[in-house]
């Protein structure tokens, strides 16, 4: 598949505003920190048993950024699709630099943008109250739609877990 670039219509069109938060927050009770905590020490003591206190250490920072972020509430992301390309907050993601994109449905729908850079392929954001089918026509003038574009793994375990 080949990459489109400027039609048309990504030029006679009117941007596509919309807010969403960062991610979706959900409220944890104290149990969640203790049983984080308890962990978190459990490891970090078996990492000292096994004689490896670099380890240890890396373990209790780990532990003590995931209480912290998990406590942590999200910011509100001002986004919009217009004919440069995509801002998520203060970030333009030109068109130039993004291959594919796919509008997942479903409880909470996501834009998936599939990018050129190495160290940031895919980037997903909350669609919040805009409806897919305002959002499809508009990127596929530009990019590919590629239906096989899915969330990464790491962050359906993160929701999983409460982040």
């Amino acid at each position: 598949m080949q990459k489109k670039f400027c039609c048309d219509i990504i030029f006679l069109m009117e941007p596509i505003f919309w807010q969403t938060y960062e991610y979706e927050h959900y409220e944890k009770n104290p149990d969640w920190f203790w049983i984080a905590g308890i962990l978190g020490g459990t490891l970090a003591i078996v990492a000292v048993i096994f004689s490896n206190l670099l380890f240890a250490v890396l373990i209790v920072m780990a532990t003590v950024a995931i209480i912290l972020f998990g406590n942590k509430e999200p910011h509100l992301l001002d986004c919009e699709i217009n004919k440069k390309g995509v801002r998520i907050h203060k970030t333009l993601y030109v068109y130039s630099n993004l291959e594919a994109f796919n509008v997942t449905e479903g409880y909470s729908p996501k834009l998936i943008l599939k990018s050129t850079k190495t160290l940031m392929p895919l980037i997903t954001v909350p669609i919040g109250n805009v409806h897919p089918d305002e959002i499809i026509p508009v990127l596929s003038s530009v990019l590919v739609y590629n239906e096989e574009l899915r969330e990464p793994i790491a962050h359906l375990i993160m929701d999983h877990l409460g982040f």
